[in-house]
């Protein structure tokens, strides 16, 4: 069902097809597919050298393409990073590849320290990344900047990192920030290669995740130690009062939501979490926070979605699309009811991560 293909260098217009959709002897072998949304996306495989593509891969410029024919949808596109050649036990010789996705590119060109201030920092900093990492690097490794839906970008003063390259920027400053966040997404649309950032991607899907249905094997992982049910946020480092030696060195409070809170520093759980779990206190803290109303709404967020980040379920499924057996296929950022009565579970869980055998 699914179709692998290698191009040796970026300039080639001509494929090599290493993994046939169809049931010949074209294979490759131990092969796993994981695409990501925020990080870097993996594809590991093996060949022998009876496969067309053996000895035609080099690192970093060969280039690979993974398709779900039936659908006709791209599951993967990056570059061969590191080869290894093996002899077995059974003197069989295999070369065995990793692969990082299109994202990796950006680890390729640095930033220069720079200062954003005025409307929408974030998006600045982001357009200016960008734009850096095209001027540094080949054609095949751009992006152009599509969609962008952030709503509530602040207006902070924000600094470009002359430390990091663009990927780890983006990632530092942005996606990883609470109080900014959102997600990527790489699409492409008449050859045109686009970095979107979104709130979420993925899309709300009507094929359900069941038990004696699709769902093969189901676990559920839940660490109580990260509970948090009474959270008291913390923002920027307030300015001390005296001038004195001591009173300059002494550490200086942070901003707390007392002042938009009924004077309380503290958030509380829902009642439900608080019976399941008791009293849990702890504090989180963001650096670059400077209004107590901001630090509140992103305090409650985080509160709420909490569990997200703690809870996790891990799920084999068939994917029965591919027989045309169910509408919707699987992919990283969607949606779907998942039942399974014996775990008492009957909710709709949003696939985080994913691992795919082609």
């Amino acid at each position: 069902m699914y179709r692998v293909t290698i191009y040796e260098n970026p300039e080639s217009s001509n494929g090599i097809e290493i993994h046939s959709p169809y049931n010949n002897d074209l294979k490759i072998d131990s092969d796993t597919l994981k695409p990501s949304i925020n990080e870097i996306g993996t594809f590991n495989f093996t060949i022998y050298p009876n496969n067309p593509g053996w000895g035609k891969m080099q690192p970093l410029t060969t280039l690979i393409k993974v398709e779900d024919v039936p659908h006709d949808f791209v599951l993967f596109e990056g570059r061969i990073l590191q080869p290894t050649t093996d002899q077995g036990d059974d003197r069989v010789l295999s070369e065995s590849y990793l692969c990082e996705d299109e994202k990796a590119y950006l680890h390729d060109s640095v930033q220069s320290w720079e200062k954003f201030t005025g409307n929408r920092t974030a998006e600045q900093l982001f357009r200016k990344a960008i734009a850096t990492h095209n001027e540094q690097v080949e054609d095949y490794k751009r992006f152009e900047i599509g969609i962008i839906d952030m709503p509530d970008l602040s207006d902070n003063v924000r600094f470009m990192d002359d430390t990091d390259d663009t990927f780890d920027n983006i990632s530092d400053k942005l996606l990883e920030n609470d109080n900014i966040g959102g997600e990527l997404r790489i699409r492409k649309e008449n050859n045109v290669r686009y970095i979107d950032w979104v709130q979420e991607v993925g899309e709300e899907k009507k094929t359900p995740i069941r038990l004696r249905k699709n769902m093969l094997d189901m676990t559920k992982e839940l660490d109580p130690t990260e509970i948090v049910t009474k959270l008291f946020p913390r923002g920027e480092r307030l300015e001390g009062g005296g001038d004195d030696e001591e009173s300059q060195n002494q550490s200086k409070p942070r901003l707390t939501i007392a002042d938009v809170n009924d004077g309380k520093e503290y958030l509380m759980a829902n009642e439900e979490l608080i019976n399941e779990f008791g009293i849990q206190g702890g504090m989180q803290t963001w650096d670059d926070i400077t209004q107590a109303n901001i630090l509140k709404s992103t305090a409650q967020k985080w509160l709420d979605n909490q569990l997200v980040a703690t809870g996790k379920f891990n799920i084999t499924v068939l994917d029965l699309s591919l027989l045309n057996l169910d509408p919707d296929r699987f992919w990283i950022g969607n949606t779907h009811l998942v039942q399974n009565p014996l775990m008492n579970v009957d909710e709709r869980l949003r696939i985080v991560d994913m691992n795919i055998k082609t």
